[in-house]
């Protein structure tokens, strides 16, 4: 199977690069909580979390089709790594991000893409926002606006719907046009859903299943992505948290003797058997 893996496909890809949510079994139900209260608690449970390392497999159906494997490490704030495969091929790409700084490495060709910063190699995508909110949100983190909502440039509101289940939405304040909802169970704070809009029309959905204990967090090894030309299933196999990871797996010098490039050539092609 022939594929080219765009700019788009490797944000996708980037979701495997996730962080633990913690569950704690003090937490109160939701429903009895103001929705800042939730968010300062959702805050709390994520920073719970130092580092990540682990390995996935991902089928992606749509604009780009194939399955890989992947393995990923990260360290919050602003330092990740991901190495993509196929059993046939071996590795088709190595990409390492530290700060603004990003390296696309192409082992096959010995080609290293340098971005100048996340931005210019992210931006644009689901929101636009730099590598580390791209994979905070598609990981099962949505940005919390908290910013926009001390601005009051936007409104959260929290609706329990039966079941254990509780929705937030925020909405911009100047119409009450729906920006992001998400589906949480009440007492766990586990993410079910997530969704986003586009002058209310929904542009982008992410599910989140299979939650199992990791350390003392718990996080979803079964995670579904669907936008208007694509679905991707992601499938973890190991996850390990706060664990220690060498700072140089984050390096983004490229190899020696590796052919530098500002920008990857869109006719550039990538197999998977």
């Amino acid at each position: 199977m022939r594929i080219r893996l765009t700019t788009a496909a490797l944000i996708t890809i980037c979701a495997l690069v996730a962080r633990a949510t913690g569950a704690g079994d003090e937490a109160p139900t939701i429903p009895e909580l103001p929705a800042d209260d939730w968010l300062a608690h959702f805050k709390e449970a994520e920073e719970a979390a130092t580092s990540l390392r682990g390995t996935a497999t991902m089928k992606a159906y749509g604009a780009t089709e194939g399955t890989f494997n992947a393995a990923f490490a990260y360290a919050p704030p602003e330092r990740a790594r991901l190495e993509i495969s196929t059993p046939l091929t071996g590795t088709l790409l190595i990409l390492t991000a530290r700060g603004a700084d990003v390296l696309l490495y192409y082992p096959a060709d010995n080609v290293a893409v340098v971005g100048a910063d996340a931005d210019a190699v992210f931006g644009g995508t689901l929101g636009g926002g730099n590598l580390f909110q791209l994979v905070d949100w598609l990981a099962g983190r949505p940005p919390r606006y908290q910013a926009e909502l001390e601005a009051g440039e936007m409104t959260i509101a929290a609706e329990p719907l039966g079941d254990g289940r509780v929705t937030f939405t925020w909405r911009w304040a100047s119409d009450g046009a729906r920006l992001q909802q998400i589906t949480v169970e009440a007492e766990t704070y586990r993410l079910l859903g997530a969704r986003l809009y586009e002058g209310e029309e929904a542009v982008f959905d992410a599910t989140y299943e299979d939650w199992r204990a990791v350390g003392e967090a718990t996080m979803p090894y079964a995670v579904t992505f669907k936008a208007e030309d694509s679905v991707v299933e992601i499938a973890a196999n190991k996850l390990e948290v706060n664990v220690p990871i060498d700072d140089a797996a984050f390096s983004t010098e490229p190899p020696a003797g590796a052919v530098i490039r500002d920008t990857w050539p869109p006719e550039a092609e990538y197999y998977d058997e």
